[in-house]
């Protein structure tokens, strides 16, 4: 049990991580071609390219720490990060916390 407790702990540090990292997604990414979208998550875009950026940070520290890569599972987690970090931004911002 307490094992899942540090891991759900550590993917939420991540998703933080990335959204300080990527930034606030931009009116210029919701005008984004659909082919462009990964995900919209309550009308937030995921974009290609920070989707891109996410896969590729997470490889560049899965290297740094010796961790074998499944790419598949790579893209799926870092998929999951960052409509997680797109949900726990909106909830912020309904909850008024800056």
């Amino acid at each position: 049990m307490q094992g899942n407790k540090g891991a759900w702990i550590r993917g939420i540090v991540i998703a933080i991580l990335l959204t300080a990292v990527g930034g606030q997604l931009s009116a210029a990414d919701k005008n984004q071609p659909s082919e462009d979208k990964i995900a919209v998550v309550n009308g937030a875009v995921i974009t290609r390219s920070k989707f891109d950026r996410a896969v590729s940070f997470a490889r560049q520290r899965a290297v740094q720490m010796g961790k074998p890569l499944d790419d598949a599972r790579l893209k799926e987690r870092m998929l999951k990060q960052l409509v997680g970090s797109a949900l726990l931004y909106q909830e912020s911002e309904k909850e008024g916390i800056k």
